[in-house]
């Protein structure tokens, strides 16, 4: 995250498709709510991967206006 600091126009594509698939106890931190990171991250997440429907190309980005 320090690398951001240096570059204030940096944006972050976050890919968290695999957001609930977690092993050994493990806790998922979306990127976008270190420090703060939410109005440089558009974060992405697929609808196929969520319902288990690997067949489906659906998908949806939230972040920042």
């Amino acid at each position: 995250m320090e690398v951001l600091e240096d570059f204030p126009n940096c944006v972050v594509l976050a890919d968290e498709v695999y957001e609930f698939l977690l092993y050994d106890g493990h806790q998922h931190v979306s990127f976008a709510t270190l420090g703060d990171n939410w109005k440089r991250t558009i974060t992405v997440f697929s609808g196929g991967k969520l319902l288990n429907c690997t067949g489906w190309k659906v998908g949806w980005a939230i972040g920042p206006e």
